[in-house]
């Protein structure tokens, strides 16, 4: 059997790793000088990368809500 307590533990620390690693790839996309200066290419994989870190939180705090 998984303890649950630390399967809460488990998640909500995946949560604030990949809530880091979202960030990192916003404030990029939200830095004009990045998105006006940058090749097309490399903005649209860091949007690319902005949203399946977003898609991967939503998933992980699905996940939590389960558990809780």
């Amino acid at each position: 059997l998984i303890n649950l307590q630390e399967q809460i533990t488990r998640i909500e620390k995946e949560i604030a790793k990949t809530q880091k690693d979202y960030d990192i790839y916003d404030r990029k996309l939200q830095n004009e000088k990045f998105v006006n200066s940058a090749p097309a290419e490399v903005v649209a994989e860091t949007k690319q990368k902005a949203n399946e870190f977003k898609e991967k939180l939503v998933s992980l705090q699905e996940s939590l809500t389960n558990f809780q």
